[in-house]
């Protein structure tokens, strides 16, 4: 933020609108615009996310001294958090709807009316007429009057240097992230997508069981295949196997895996021996089993030798994936409570009941409505982040 500084010569008086800044030059400083506090206040004023406005309301209150501003919007005259309000220096009042809102904002009520023009307020005992930028009221000219500002700002001249810099852009979670552009590992553990919160890439721990649960159309089966491919970048010598109800699996001609049981009767087979093989002590190197429509195999002739095996790579800290309906997963019982003691998993685009019944958590508020594919959230020992999940390829 710059401004421009005017010096009276001998015998001038200095002008009023001479700008004075009360800081150096040379220090940066941040202005952050919220324009509608009242529905940025009802999304975050729940307890899922009341964190984010919790460090919001800090950041406005303490960020002054280091040259952080905000200039906020309300259009409401209680739609600001009490706690935020007491940290606004400086209060412009326009045109209210009703004459009780001057004196509850502590400005004279008889100075606007409802035949006040557009951007007429008061300011600190006065009253002000907002100024236009283009000097029309007009979208077009006004958007681009704002672009050749923006255009001047950045070529300058400036009292600082040759031109303002460019402020850098919000971001926020892509929809889409290849596995390829994400780092194979993150703190030695294998990376699954992208986090909300960082918008960088999100590690998870292969050890234990872990559940992938979601509504029809949500990305499980990616899922699985990312998790297969994420695995495999982060340690090439692990040995992966898929245990599918399904012949024909798209899963299944994945190159990831190392040997793929379909079908009730190979399950049957395979899980004997594997489970054989573990008693012995014949894996010494990493290894996981993912398990495809763990619901499908219930109430077969495979879900006994199923939980049988679960519980040797449980027993063993081998890494188990199972993936299926949140409402088998809802049991405490058998296999279900069985791939529940890790309370870890993935839960795609949840409805609001899976963070409880499967992984006895409480997840922060998510609208289901639009979300793309491979959203949802990241549970680790009970704690669960958003992510978007990395495409295989």
């Amino acid at each position: 933020m710059t401004g421009r500084f005017v010096t009276p010569g001998p015998g001038q008086r200095r002008s009023p609108n001479t700008v004075a800044w009360p800081m150096s030059l040379t220090e940066p400083r941040i202005i952050v615009l919220v324009d509608g506090m009242t529905a940025f206040r009802s999304a975050y004023e729940m307890s899922g996310r009341v964190r984010w406005l919790d460090l919001f309301t800090s950041l406005a209150a303490d960020g002054r001294a280091v040259g952080l501003h905000f200039v906020i919007s309300v259009d409401q005259r209680a739609g600001m958090p009490n706690a935020l309000a007491s940290a606004v220096q400086s209060r412009m009042v326009l045109r209210m709807a009703h004459i009780e809102d001057y004196g509850f904002l502590g400005v004279a009520g008889n100075v606007l009316s409802m035949a006040s023009p557009p951007g007429r307020g008061l300011l600190n005992g006065a009253e002000v007429q907002c100024a236009v930028l283009g000097g029309t009221c007009e979208v077009m000219a006004q958007s681009r009057a704002v672009n050749t500002f923006g255009e001047a700002m950045r070529a300058g001249p400036s009292i600082i240097h040759g031109g303002m810099s460019e402020a850098p852009p919000i971001r926020s979670l892509t929809d889409h992230v290849l596995m390829n552009d994400l780092p194979a590992e993150v703190d030695g553990r294998p990376v699954l997508g992208v986090s909300s919160t960082s918008l960088s890439a999100l590690p998870f721990d292969p050890r234990g069981s872990f559940v992938v649960t979601g509504p029809s159309g949500s990305g499980r089966s990616t899922s699985l295949a990312s998790l297969a491919r994420s695995l495999h970048r982060w340690n090439s010598a692990m040995v992966l196997y898929l245990v599918t109800p399904r012949r024909s699996s798209e899963l299944a001609v994945l190159p990831d895996w190392t040997e793929v049981a379909a079908g009730t009767d190979d399950i049957v087979v395979f899980v004997t021996r594997l489970q054989g093989e573990l008693h012995e002590g014949a894996h010494h190197g990493p290894m996981a089993v993912v398990v495809e429509r763990m619901d499908d195999l219930a109430g077969t002739v495979a879900e006994s030798p199923l939980s049988g095996l679960v519980k040797a790579c449980l027993d063993d800290d081998r890494f188990v994936v199972a993936e299926g309906e949140a409402t088998f997963f809802s049991s405490s019982f058998g296999l279900p409570g069985l791939l529940k003691t890790s309370r870890s998993g993935l839960a795609l685009q949840p409805d609001g009941v899976e963070g409880q019944t499967v992984f006895r958590s409480s997840f922060p508020a998510f609208n289901q409505a639009g979300q793309p594919e491979g959203r949802g959230f990241l549970v680790q020992r009970g704690r669960p982040e958003m992510l978007q999940v990395a495409l295989p390829s």
